[in-house]
């Protein structure tokens, strides 16, 4: 609304015109709206939040949520519903929440002290799960990198599998042999007391 408000008087509209706008409403001391939705955010909703800015473009289904959060679903549900109901978030149709729109993440992301420390949080946990998903990839039998990749769920990125794929090799508990990874003794031990992770 504010942009729409601000643009309407302008006859030409351009990319320029629409970015000063926007870089007026974040600047702007008088405009409280993201501070005054922020302050109506549990630490469930800051959480999932700043997990969706990670995950990004690929989207995350609830019941992918409950581990990397720490919360029950039905609590992170709730924190969907209210995340939705700004705007800043959309449920999509295959079920996976996405963040909607730059503005609010901008502004959180520049504004809200925690996210630093959220993200960080975020961050080493999807990468604790993505090794115990790769190890679980290739418990069975050998596979190749990309049927590792094709194995694992879609909101972790292709760089962060392969991350794990190569920092798994590095501690040696997988292998590789013609072009397929397998899981070593060392790694089955490893997966075993998977906490360590």
């Amino acid at each position: 609304q504010y942009i729409m408000r601000n643009l309407y008087p302008e006859a030409v509209w351009s990319v320029g015109s629409v970015k000063e706008i926007i870089k007026k409403y974040l600047e702007g001391r008088e405009r409280t709206d993201f501070e005054d939705w922020y302050s109506e955010f549990d630490k469930t909703a800051q959480k999932t939040y700043s997990l969706l800015i990670e995950i990004g473009e690929q989207g995350i289904d609830i019941s992918q949520m409950d581990e990397l959060i720490g919360d029950d679903r039905l609590t992170i549900q709730r924190a969907l519903d209210c995340l939705c109901f700004h705007g800043i978030v959309r449920r999509n149709p295959d079920k996976t929440y996405t963040i909607a729109g730059k503005m609010f993440k901008t502004w959180f992301t520049e504004n809200v002290s925690s996210y630093r420390e959220m993200s960080e949080d975020i961050q080493d946990k999807l990468d604790r799960m993505t090794r115990r998903l790769v190890l679980d990839a290739v418990y069975d039998k050998p596979i190749t990198e990309s049927e590792i990749i094709e194995k694992i769920p879609k909101y972790l990125s292709s760089d962060r599998i392969k991350d794990a794929v190569k920092l798994l090799a590095e501690l040696e508990h997988i292998e590789k042999e013609d072009e397929k990874y397998f899981i070593t003794d060392k790694g089955k031990i490893r997966y075993i007391s998977i906490s360590n992770l």
